[in-house]
């Protein structure tokens, strides 16, 4: 029943496979943290990691470019 959505500013659904084009747009740190983001998502959700959840918490996700929404709690 919870819901998220993570917008990123200039960033399309394939993103994260076209390497030449990410490149251009996004630096290193940043890759990181939607990696991070996503990595977080995919453990709370497939494997019910607590310590992931709270990775997705309001609070917990801020970095520049993103524009994060949920109803985590």
């Amino acid at each position: 029943t919870d819901k998220s959505l993570a917008l990123v500013a200039d960033g399309g659904h394939m993103m994260f496979v076209d390497c030449c084009g990410f490149s251009k747009k996004f630096d290193g740190p940043r890759l990181s943290e939607l990696l991070s983001l996503t990595i977080a998502f995919f453990s709370d959700v497939l494997k019910a990691d607590h310590g992931a959840h709270d990775a997705l918490l309001p609070g917990a996700v801020s970095f520049p470019g993103l524009t994060y929404t949920t109803t985590f709690h």
